[in-house]
């Protein structure tokens, strides 16, 4: 008769975990995310994988970014990861664009920007640009934007 009880009350406490886990992964990023921006920027050398969160106020968010690049015999030639917050962000004349966020393992500092589709804030797009606007140790050169379009890049912008 105890067994009768025993697998439903397992198959009960499963459901319960498992529902409980994905509510939390459902939740918001962050105390009332703007955007949750998604970039896949490749070339034929050159890769960029971008997650963002974005606060309100365009002052604050969280980043996660791997790159993969391939300069050749001078090097450095693989694949390196950054995390931290943006400096700032701000929307305007078609594009998103974060500050102050960490490439190259560190090495140096860009603002990426993404165009902002053209059904709006939020969707699909396939422009991104990437400024060097500072470097401890110099990969690409200061100033150098590094642009990715067309279908090897794409980008998606969430509420």
């Amino acid at each position: 008769m105890r067994h009768r009880f025993v697998l439903p009350a397992v198959c009960l406490v499963a459901a319960a975990a498992f529902f409980g886990s994905t509510a939390a992964a459902r939740a918001d990023y962050g105390a009332g995310a703007v955007y949750q921006v998604e970039i896949s920027a490749n070339d034929a050398t050159n890769g960029f994988w971008i997650w963002a969160e974005l606060d309100p106020g365009g002052q604050s968010g969280d980043y996660q970014e791997t790159d993969c690049i391939h300069l050749g015999r001078g090097g450095p030639n693989g694949a390196l990861h950054d995390a931290g917050d943006v400096a700032g962000w701000s929307v305007g004349g078609g594009w998103l664009t974060m500050t102050g966020v960490k490439i190259l393992g560190g090495a140096e500092t860009a603002t990426v920007q993404v165009a902002t589709p053209s059904s709006g804030t939020y969707g699909h797009t396939s422009d991104v640009r990437i400024t060097i606007t500072d470097a401890i140790v110099p990969i690409v050169p200061v100033g150098a934007t590094l642009v990715f379009s067309g279908h090897a890049t794409q980008v998606q912008l969430a509420p």
